[in-house]
C-alpha cells in the first residue's frame, strides 16, 4: 500500500467517524511520572477494557513520530495533531483532535505534542469500532425472605403518637450526657406537630476538660417501659446522614438490657432494629440491623453471630418508613415497611436474650472532631409513632 493510499484511507476514517463522534465516550492519555509503574503513556476510558492500559515506547516510528505498544495488537501514536489509538498494523480505531488530558512533550521529540497548547481540549472520541457491548445486567436481587409466622398473642403496652406539645415523661427519659463523640442535651429533644424531633446542632462545649463540637438529642424508656419478648414498631424519617461527613451522625432504634431491672443478667444484651450509616449521595443511606447476644457464665460472654442481620440501602429520609422487630422464644425477625429483611432462628443466639429490654431512640455523634464546612446543621431525626407489644 502506498503512502498516499494510506493517508487517503486515514482521511476517510476521520470523515466517516465524524457522524459517530457524539455517540461514543472519550479516552484520556496521560504521561507517566517518574517512579510510576507504567513507563510510557497510560490510556484510560477507552470504552473497551482490553484497550486501556500502559503503552510503552517502541523502536521505530509511524509517519515520522514515535509510537507505543500496549501489546502485540494495540498501539498509540500521534499523527497530524491527532492522538491515534488503534490496532497495530491496521488503520486507527480511535481518533480525536486532542486527548482529554494533555501529556507533556516527550523528551526531545518536538513532534510528539498533538497540538499541545491549543486548549482547552475536548474529549477524545471513539470512532469506527463496533459498539462496545453493554455491561452485563446486574444479578437479580435475592429472593425475599418468607414472612415469619404470626406473632403469638401479645398485649399493646405502649402506643405513643407524640400528641400535644411536650414529651410524656412518664414513658420517656430525655438523655443529658456525653456519648461517643458528642453530647446529648435536652434542648435538642422536642415534640412538634405530632412528631418527636431529635435535633443535631453545632455547639462547642467543654466537659470534664474535653472539648465537644456537636450536640444532639436522644430518649429512652429505661425504668419506665420494658419488654421481654414481643414486638416493636417505629415509624420514622431518618436524618440526611450524608450531610455529616466530618462528625458522622449515627441514628438508631434499639432495644437494650435495662440496668434498673434487678433480675436482669447485667450483660449488655442489645437488639439494633436499625443503625443508620453514610452511603451513596444525597438522601441515600444504609440501614443496618444487628444482634448483640450475651450470656452470664460468671462474666458476660458474647455469643458469636454471623455479623449484621441485614443491610438495606435506600432513601430513608425523604419519606416515612416503619422499622419493626419480632422477638419470640424461637426467633428474632426484622422488617422494613412490612417486608421481612432478617429472620434469626439460631437457638444459641435467640435464647441468649433473657433480659427485659427498654426502647432507645438516639441521634448519636460518632466522631469528636471540629465541624467542617461540609457539615450541615441542624439535622433532624423524626419519629411519628412507637408501638410496643408484650407477649402474653
Amino acid at each position: 500500500m502506498s503512502c498516499m493510499t494510506l493517508v487517503t484511507l486515514l482521511r476517510l476514517y476521520v470523515v466517516f467517524s465524524f457522524a459517530g463522534l457524539l455517540a461514543h465516550g472519550g479516552f484520556t492519555v496521560s504521561k507517566s511520572m517518574n517512579g510510576d509503574e507504567c513507563v510510557g503513556y497510560s490510556v484510560t476510558g477507552a470504552g473497551s477494557p482490553e484497550v486501556n492500559g500502559c503503552y510503552r515506547r517502541a523502536n521505530g516510528s509511524i509517519f515520522g513520530f514515535p509510537h507505543f505498544f500496549l501489546d502485540s495488537l494495540h498501539e498509540l501514536y500521534c499523527y497530524d495533531g491527532i492522538w491515534k489509538l488503534g490496532l497495530h498494523g491496521k488503520n486507527v480505531s480511535y481518533s480525536a483532535r486532542f486527548a482529554s488530558t494533555w501529556p507533556p512533550i516527550l523528551g526531545g521529540d518536538a513532534g510528539w505534542n498533538c497540538d499541545l497548547g491549543h486548549g482547552p481540549p475536548p474529549l477524545a472520541r471513539r470512532s469506527h469500532l463496533p459498539p462496545v457491548p453493554p455491561p452485563p445486567p446486574p444479578p437479580p436481587p435475592p429472593s425475599p425472605l418468607p414472612p415469619p409466622p404470626p406473632l403469638p398473642p401479645a398485649r399493646l403496652i405502649l402506643n405513643e403518637s407524640f400528641s400535644g406539645s411536650t414529651l410524656n415523661t412518664s414513658v420517656w427519659n430525655v438523655l443529658e450526657q456525653v456519648h461517643r463523640g458528642g453530647v446529648y442535651t435536652a434542648d435538642n429533644v422536642a415534640v412538634r406537630d405530632g412528631v418527636l424531633v431529635l435535633r443535631t446542632v453545632a455547639r462547642n462545649q467543654t466537659i470534664d476538660g474535653k472539648d465537644f463540637f456537636v450536640a444532639s438529642g436522644a430518649v429512652n424508656t429505661s425504668g419506665l417501659v420494658t419488654i421481654s419478648r414481643g414486638r416493636l414498631e417505629t415509624r420514622v424519617k431518618l436524618p440526611v446522614v450524608n450531610k455529616s461527613p466530618g462528625y458522622t451522625l449515627h441514628s438508631s432504634i434499639w432495644l437494650f438490657a435495662d440496668p434498673t431491672v434487678t433480675s436482669n443478667s447485667g450483660c449488655p444484651q442489645e437488639i439494633d432494629v436499625v443503625e443508620q450509616y453514610q452511603y451513596g449521595v444525597n438522601t441515600t443511606s444504609a440501614a443496618v440491623g444487628n444482634l448483640h447476644p450475651f450470656v452470664k457464665r460468671g462474666s458476660c460472654e458474647k455469643v458469636p453471630t454471623k455479623g449484621s442481620q441485614y443491610t438495606a440501602r435506600s432513601d430513608f429520609s425523604s419519606d416515612w418508613h416503619v422499622f419493626s422487630v419480632d422477638w419470640t422464644d424461637e426467633r428474632i425477625s426484622m422488617e422494613i415497611d412490612g417486608s421481612t429483611v432478617s429472620d434469626e432462628r439460631n437457638a444459641s443466639i435467640v435464647s441468649a436474650f433473657t433480659d427485659e429490654l427498654f426502647v432507645a431512640l438516639t441521634a448519636c455523634v460518632m466522631d469528636q472532631v471540629p465541624v467542617t464546612p461540609a457539615d450541615s446543621f441542624p439535622l433532624e431525626y423524626q419519629i411519628d409513632w412507637v408501638r410496643l407489644y408484650q407477649l402474653l
